[in-house]
């Protein structure tokens, strides 16, 4: 369901009603499907519910079904490595700088690859069985949600049938078979292409996966009280993506340095975005008892 409802992107976006995070998901799957059944469920009627809703929502919206499919597709072919726990760009950005070394990203391999299995197919009958693995193991990701870490079993699959084309490539080169490698060569070069073009969701995605990982090292660093450096990750993070938790723990970090006032308004505006909130309604409670000018 997580990858297939009316609000789903293609990757790991959590429904309304669910925190993100393994402590709370469960619970919180269970209880709007127990709120819409109107009973209490057990762990495996709420996995059952859940997955029949998914599928319900692609038999009975196939315009809307195909196009996340399509969107799912394009995931899965980019460059762009989606983070699921830690985030490739954001470490590259900001804490390891050997990773700016230009690695060969999966994107390249990816058109090598498929370039490789067209020849392997005909001429090793041996490795159809991995050819095979790699289609339905991408067809499961187009069925779920796409990140990279479920991209990883594809991996070894792909890195030697693209290993595999370069060698049969430098082979035909030295015995002068150039007509054979037309179409794999534009296979190449399509896929490259799809992998590398810029698009607005791949954009939006790393905007948001930044500002994820710009919160959560606010957050670390606001629990160790560095309210500054707090400050500045936080700042960065709600510059790219606004989300109410971002402004609860900027609120929490404009306590620490002394502003209320600041404080009062990014509670404020965390609370308009999620009025549900109730940790946010409560810490906006105790600062209107504790600064009643803080307004």
């Amino acid at each position: 369901y997580i990858g297939n409802n009316p609000l789903a992107n293609g990757t790991m976006a959590m429904p309304y009603f669910v925190r993100p995070g393994p402590f709370w998901e469960a619970d919180h799957f269970a209880a709007e499907a127990e709120r819409r059944t109107g009973h209490q469920m057990s762990p495996s009627q709420v996995s059952r519910y859940w997955f029949n809703e998914g599928i319900s929502f692609l038999i009975n919206n196939r315009a809307a079904g195909a196009k996340l499919m399509l969107r799912k597709l394009q995931l899965l072919v980019n460059n762009y490595e989606i983070p699921d726990n830690y985030s490739f760009s954001f470490m590259r950005s900001h804490f390891m700088p050997v990773l700016k070394i230009p690695f060969v990203g999966f994107g390249i391999l990816l058109g090598l690859a498929i370039a490789g299995m067209w020849f392997a197919w005909w001429e090793k009958y041996f490795s159809r069985p991995l050819i095979l693995f790699a289609a339905v193991y991408s067809l499961s990701l187009l069925m779920f949600y796409v990140v990279s870490r479920y991209r990883v079993p594809l991996v070894p699959v792909v890195v030697l049938f693209a290993s595999f084309y370069i060698i049969k490539f430098i082979d035909d080169w030295k015995l002068k078979k150039f007509g054979r490698h037309f179409l794999p060569i534009c296979v190449v070069v399509l896929m490259c292409f799809l992998a590398f073009i810029p698009n607005s969701l791949s954009k939006q995605l790393k905007a948001k996966d930044d500002a994820q990982y710009l919160k959560i090292t606010g957050i670390v660093l606001l629990d160790q009280k560095k309210y500054q450096e707090a400050l500045q990750y936080l700042t960065l993070s709600a510059q790219k993506f606004v989300d109410p938790h971002t402004l609860y723990n900027l609120g929490l970090v404009y306590e620490g340095i002394g502003r209320p006032d600041l404080a009062f308004r990014a509670y404020s505006y965390a609370l308009k975005l999620h009025p549900g909130e109730q940790l946010i309604r409560k810490r906006l409670e105790e600062l209107r008892k504790s600064f009643p000018s803080s307004r």
